[in-house]
């Protein structure tokens, strides 16, 4: 897989291959297949581990506030390690368009992400399109108090 047009992937700290992991556990997860909505909820869910420096294993993502649709939120859950079950890592309030948003929090920052109104023909132009063609906005900013 490609990922030349994923902005901060290289702040994840994964390599390619660990990248092309993850993404397939997402696929597994979601009934054995690729969509829209779960090719979004990856993108996004890279790029707020790449802006806040990214050590899955450490949990880098500390949090997550999603108001997007199931598909997004199961891949934020699984790319940035947020257990639903523990601590309430991640609130997802179901919002079925595609210019939906999330806010992830670490420990001194927050990312706020809002995708582009935007149908895609198929999860593998969400893959290969730039983040500024997925994502209307990324804010990162200094934590607020949650």
């Amino acid at each position: 897989m490609n990922f030349e047009n994923w902005n901060k992937i290289e702040n994840t700290g994964l390599s390619h291959e660990q990248i092309s992991d993850i993404i397939e556990a997402c696929r597994i997860a979601h009934n054995d297949f690729f969509n829209i909505g779960l090719a979004c909820g990856i993108r996004a869910a890279f790029r707020v581990l790449g802006e806040l420096g990214g050590d899955r294993t450490k949990y880098t993502v500390e949090k997550a506030f999603m108001h997007s649709n199931g598909c997004a939120a199961l891949a934020v859950s699984i790319v940035c390690c947020l257990n639903p079950f523990k601590d309430n890592k991640i609130d997802f309030d179901r919002y079925m368009k595609f210019d939906w948003d999330m806010i992830a929090y670490g420990k001194e920052k927050q990312v706020e992400i809002k995708l582009h109104d935007k149908d895609f023909a198929s999860w593998e132009d969400v893959f290969a399109a730039a983040d500024d063609d997925i994502f209307a906005s990324v804010k990162v900013l200094p934590l607020k108090n949650q």
